[in-house]
């Protein structure tokens, strides 16, 4: 027999109530969003976010797809991009290896937005830096030695690119406009030198055709190079610290689109640096549609880190982009 006995409780003693709760026999809700989904994202999460706020605010977003001169559409899938960038991003720097943080500059940076919005080309016209008149009278090769000269004097990357191969590259960049490339950088510690890697998110931007030219020539662009952690804490306001612009003024004549490499002033990246970004970069987005595994993963990197953030791999992205083929 059990005692029913009740033990005495000490004089002043408080008594705690609790509310009992019955438990719960209704099914649970198959549309509630798990905890995971809001702390990792992912496109489920992301798509979600995005219907909830196009319902919400319709109204406004019609109003602001009208003064860019664009579509509803064309508004929420610009958001989603930059959504999906946003995760790749963040994704990216949790597997990073080590990361090497640029020194401050002495002068402070100024703001400037890493996407350029304007109708007008934002790029110094070619006619500016070359007298066109004269150039249509060189041969493809004598084009090509003097603008690669010329801009090893005044301190600039250049390169002549071959028409088919910027082709190759502008199609991949309509596809994946964003990417990340590995820097590795070295460290100067009191034991000695330490190499570490910093990431770099590239963005292209397809600009307006060149008034100059009379027959139909591929779109100039720009590739933009900002450290990731830059990128992390100023997002569009990012510092770009490498800036590769293609010239297209003389495809048709030439079949060769001229690149000029301008690195903005007072940041922490020298010319070599600059060179491996934008020789990472062909790398990836040249695709010339070979079927070798180093081929099939580059490709791979660039749609994964686009569709499938979570499962980017940045092991594989620093060994897809050893430059020892091109060296």
């Amino acid at each position: 027999m059990l005692s029913t006995r009740l033990c005495a409780l000490p004089r002043g003693a408080r008594i705690l109530r609790l509310p009992l709760r019955p438990f719960s026999t209704s099914r649970a809700r198959l549309n509630a969003t798990p905890d995971w989904e809001e702390l990792i994202g992912g496109r489920a999460g992301i798509e979600r976010k995005r219907a909830a706020f196009v319902d919400k605010y319709r109204e406004a977003l019609e109003t602001k797809a009208r003064a860019e001169g664009i579509t509803v559409e064309q508004l929420k899938e610009r958001a989603a991009l930059q959504a999906k960038a946003k995760e790749a991003a963040r994704t990216a720097e949790l597997q990073e290896p080590r990361v090497v943080r640029p020194a401050p500059s002495s002068e402070p940076a100024q703001k400037q937005p890493l996407e350029r919005k304007s109708s007008d080309s934002p790029i110094k016209p070619l006619n500016d830096i070359m007298d066109l008149s004269k150039a249509v009278d060189l041969t493809t090769s004598a084009l090509s030695q003097l603008w690669t000269t010329y801009h090893q004097t005044k301190g600039f990357l250049s390169a002549a690119v071959p028409l088919e191969t910027y082709l190759r590259m502008l199609n991949s960049a309509r596809k994946y406009p964003l990417f990340v490339l590995p820097l590795t950088k070295v460290a100067e510690l009191p034991e000695g030198q330490e190499s570490a890697t910093e990431m770099h998110l590239l963005e292209w931007s397809v600009l307006p055709q060149p008034p100059s030219t009379t027959e139909p020539v591929p779109p100039p662009s720009t590739v933009l190079f900002t450290p990731l952690a830059e990128y992390k804490a100023r997002q569009e306001y990012a510092q770009p610290y490498l800036i590769l612009t293609h010239y297209t003024d003389l495809a048709a004549s030439h079949n060769v689109i001229l690149m000029r490499g301008e690195i903005t002033p007072n940041v922490a990246l020298n010319s070599t640096d600059a060179q491996v970004l934008a020789v990472r970069m062909q790398l990836f987005y040249n695709d010339s549609g070979k079927d070798g595994s180093i081929e099939r993963q580059r490709r791979e990197l660039l749609r994964s880190f686009h569709e499938t953030p979570d499962q980017f791999d940045v092991e594989k992205l620093i060994k897809a982009g050893e430059l020892t083929e091109v060296q």
